[in-house]
């Protein structure tokens, strides 16, 4: 009888001691895809907040360069609206400076 509980109780053990060990590589496995998955986020995250900055300091030099010229505009000179709109000075600027809209 002895040697019957011994011989289960070895089975048993087998069993833990084999759930342990896939267990164990089972946490490895998913601990290597996370660590890859969160560099891969990391690098789209960077690339986005590069991108972004980038079209910030392009919308600052923008704007210096509106901001400059507007500045050497005479307002009585390009206020007046002659006969004929589309050729006005007001329309020229609008054209010249207009801002088109950002691509997605």
């Amino acid at each position: 009888m002895l040697r019957f509980l011994k011989t289960k109780e070895g089975a048993i053990e087998d069993v833990v001691s084999e759930y342990r060990r896939n267990g164990a590589q089972i946490i490895e496995r998913l601990e290597s895809q996370h660590a890859k998955e969160r560099s891969k986020v990391l690098e789209e995250q960077q690339e986005r907040s590069h991108q972004f900055l980038a079209s910030c300091l392009k919308a600052d030099h923008a704007t210096g360069k509106l901001s400059d010229h507007l500045r050497d505009i005479k307002v009585d000179e390009k206020a007046f609206v002659g006969p004929d709109p589309a050729n006005s000075p007001l329309m020229d600027l609008r054209d010249r400076y207009e801002v088109s809209s950002p691509k997605k």
